[in-house]
């Protein structure tokens, strides 16, 4: 595939409905320095601590940079509730020992419940961005 096409899907059919997570994946892509990193949004990734314990079979990354083993989600309202607070925390877990896969996280809400400002968002991109570019200096 070339990579127009794959860049084309990546960055936004599979993340089509999913306003938040397209606008980060669109804004770290867009400030990296070195444009042959290859993102995948969505990315599959099976459980190898699925078990009757675990039922999760797998987990979709948000954004995943497989140069670099590197993934990162977008935390958005659902991920305020303390239960899934939690099951974020198994998740990265089953995630670093299923691929080997560092993860970042970008929250869009506050602890409240209120939408993080532009300024907020923007800053964490800006942070995730350093740290991938510092990644492949």
């Amino acid at each position: 595939m070339e990579k127009l096409d794959h860049l084309s899907i990546m960055l936004n059919r599979r993340t089509t409905g999913k306003k938040y997570e397209n606008f980060v994946i669109n804004s770290i892509y867009t400030k990296l320095s070195n444009p042959d990193l290859i993102p995948i949004t969505q990315q599959y990734v099976k459980n190898i601590n699925y078990s009757a314990g675990n039922k999760k079979k797998y987990y979709l990354l948000d954004l995943y940079f497989p140069q670099l083993r590197y993934g990162i989600e977008v935390d958005e309202s659902h991920h305020l509730v303390e239960e899934n607070r939690i099951s974020d925390s198994i998740r990265a877990e089953d995630i670093l020992s299923s691929i080997q896969c560092e993860q970042g996280r970008i929250a869009i809400y506050n602890k409240n419940g209120t939408i993080k400002t532009y300024d907020d968002v923007n800053d964490q991109i800006n942070k995730q961005v350093k740290y991938i570019n510092n990644f492949t200096a």
